[in-house]
């Protein structure tokens, strides 16, 4: 798995460098709503009812959570739990970071 996410940074980095398509510089905007939307984003792969079906082999179900959320325990070791958030996080940033850049913004 990180090695398909090491592979597509690149891919997609080298395809925005090829097409001059990188930005010179991101406003402030820019930045603040990229990490509006990758917190929103990231909360609701990691803890959204509807999103249970991807965790599924990850996790194992505790309870509803209340507000369409649940409560779940990661199958892998105990110190990996406290990572599992915050790795989605840094995943969905990197890619909606590029998805901005290949569109030009």
């Amino acid at each position: 798995m990180l090695g398909f996410y090491v592979a597509s940074v690149a891919v997609l980095t080298g395809a925005a460098l090829e097409h001059d398509r990188l930005p010179k510089r991101f406003s402030m905007l820019d930045l603040a709503l990229l990490g509006i939307a990758t917190h929103k984003l990231s909360r609701i792969i990691a803890k959204d009812r509807i999103t249970g079906i991807l965790r599924a082999p990850f996790v194992n179900y505790i309870r509803s959570a209340g507000a369409g959320e649940v409560e779940e325990e990661p199958t892998f070791h105990l110190a990996h739990q406290s990572l599992f958030s915050f790795c989605i996080s840094l995943l969905l940033l990197n890619k909606t970071s590029r998805a901005s850049d290949a569109r030009g913004n």
